[in-house]
């Protein structure tokens, strides 16, 4: 996998970056890369496939318990089949998933259903939830409304484009929630049984930026520098994903939005400051680690800021705010 980041003063493919707008990093050809055209090129034209993004302007998280933003299908079987057909019918060299976790998990389904060999993924991700940094997918099946997970690490994104820009018009709710999954993502990697040293570090440093980087975000919506800040600690805290088991807040998620359809970014915002309680209560030694990144002034306390944090931003921090 290679991850690209806009930097300021590099010209993109297309030339020379407009007046005030960062320039693109090329993606050049190599492994997992996407070649540049040149002379006796033959690239086989972009078909867009569906609607473009149907997120909005970046306005104002709605009131807790909004069920009709609240509640939404993640990656329905439903919708993953069309999308296999239609590959499969224009013979497609691969995909390009704009948008978030549920988009580019369908992609990556889709993907899997038709084979790899000779396709690939690039993702241009518009959340945080962190999909796109993963060799799973999870599909929720039409009828039982249960998830079911694969794993494929050949349909997954060879190449993420992490432009923060593009990410200015995602829902202030939907980008700040999504901030919290990747606090969750964080937080579980560090007391996950298969931890590491690596994975661990980046974990702590993933929580001190998104501690930062999220209030920035709400307090300054069209900062283009906090959103960058927030994506990339989002990518570091997926980084332990494909190894790690995750704790008891992503498996009440799971469990809950996949019966209930409420999404995992708001799923998180509930269940993790109670977790942290809870491990704090049966595993102290595990959140002691969690108190400075935090700022918290002890591991008795994480829980509680953590809530604070998630209540500060506008989300919801139980069951009944989030619309159950």
């Amino acid at each position: 996998m290679r991850v690209v980041l806009p930097q300021p003063g590099l010209p993109g493919p297309a030339g020379a970056a407009g007046a005030g707008r960062p320039g693109r990093t090329p993606v050049r050809g190599g492994p997992g890369g996407a070649k540049q055209g040149g002379a006796g090129d033959q690239r086989h034209p972009v078909r867009r496939v569906g609607p473009g993004p149907s997120h909005g302007g970046h306005a104002s998280g709605q009131p807790p318990g909004d069920l009709q933003r609240e509640r939404v299908k993640h990656t329905p079987e439903s919708a993953v089949q069309p999308l296999q057909d239609l590959l499969e019918q224009v013979a497609a060299d691969g995909v390009v998933s704009l948008g978030g976790d549920s988009v580019i998990d369908g992609c990556t389904a889709a993907l899997h259903g038709i084979g790899t060999t000779g396709r690939s993924h690039i993702a241009v991700p518009t959340t945080l939830s962190g999909a796109e940094f993963t060799p799973s997918a999870g599909v929720i099946d039409s009828e039982s409304h249960r998830k079911r997970g694969l794993r494929d690490p050949d349909a997954a994104p060879r190449v993420v484009l992490l432009d923060p820009e593009v990410t200015l018009a995602t829902p202030e709710r939907l980008w700040l929630s999504t901030g919290i999954r990747a606090l969750d993502h964080a937080v579980e990697t560090i007391w996950a049984p298969e931890r590491d040293a690596l994975a661990s570090w980046l974990s702590l440093e993933a929580i001190r930026r998104l501690r930062n980087s999220l209030p920035e975000c709400r307090d300054r919506p069209q900062d283009v520098e906090a959103h960058q800040g927030a994506q990339v600690a989002a990518w570091w805290a997926a980084l332990g994903l494909a190894g790690s088991t995750m704790g008891p807040s992503h498996q009440l998620g799971r469990i809950l939005g996949a019966s209930f359809e409420i999404r995992h970014g708001i799923t998180s915002c509930v269940f993790l400051p109670a977790t942290i309680r809870h491990m704090d209560a049966t595993r102290r030694e595990l959140i002691a680690p969690l108190a400075e990144p935090f700022r918290a002034r002890s591991g008795s306390g994480v829980g509680d800021v953590c809530q604070d944090l998630v209540a500060g931003l506008g989300l919801p921090v139980s069951l009944s705010e989030a619309g159950l």
